[in-house]
């Protein structure tokens, strides 16, 4: 168990010691020391540390600049942005808790988060944007007109449709409103291919992705 007041620059560069014992690339290194930094910077605002003893002061994160072949999500925002728009863009990765107790306290310009379905009906996604009882609500997103009205309608309706055509369709006007007339919308799509064997038998894959291996079998 650490205390917040153990956090001390001899602690942490202590930390980064052990890192370096265990063969830790120094971009990994650097990634862990910036998740401990933000928990120290909320603990600061939260009046649970000292200013004084801000370890991070003496302790500066040092990194290398890597030769991906591809751009993560938050650089491609800040790409596009920033040549398309000119709006100048700075990124804070954080932790998920971090960053839920920053949109509730409306501490952020532009929060981006990402979401999966843990089942396949459209309503695992939809209903979080719920304008009364969805985690994004109407007071957090500011969405609160005639077009959220009717996407809570839409939505309510549609559960108890038993038709999936017809159901398919009211989710389909709710998404509409809510990509067209609220300020959120899906940016990107993430593929994970999986390829099986043709002696591989009974292998069913959900269009959610998700697999069950109980009936599966292996023919020799």
């Amino acid at each position: 168990e650490v205390l917040f007041t153990d956090l001390t620059f001899e602690f942490v560069s202590s930390f980064d010691n052990y890192l370096q014992s265990k063969s830790y690339h120094l971009n990994t290194i650097a990634k862990h020391m910036k998740h401990l930094k933000r928990y120290v910077n909320v603990a600061i605002n939260k009046e649970y540390m000292d200013i004084q003893k801000y370890a991070f002061r003496k302790y500066k994160i040092k990194s290398i600049e890597g030769s991906h072949t591809h751009l993560a999500p938050e650089e491609w925002y800040k790409q596009t942005w920033e040549t398309n728009l000119g709006i100048h863009v700075e990124i804070d990765m954080m932790e998920w808790n971090v960053m839920w107790e920053k949109i509730d306290a409306g501490d952020y310009d532009v929060a981006v988060g990402g979401w999966g379905p843990y089942y396949n009906e459209p309503s695992a996604i939809l209903m979080l944007f719920d304008p009364e009882n969805g985690y994004f609500n109407a007071e957090k997103m500011g969405w609160d007109n005639e077009d959220s009205k009717k996407f809570k309608e839409l939505c309510d309706s549609a559960v108890n449709i038993v038709d999936e055509k017809e159901k398919a369709e009211i989710y389909l006007q709710a998404e509409e409103l809510l990509v067209y007339n609220a300020v959120i919308a899906p940016e990107y799509l993430e593929q994970s291919p999986i390829y099986i064997a043709n002696t591989v038998k009974n292998h069913p894959m959900s269009t959610n992705g998700m697999e069950n291996w109980a009936a599966v079998d292996v023919e020799k």
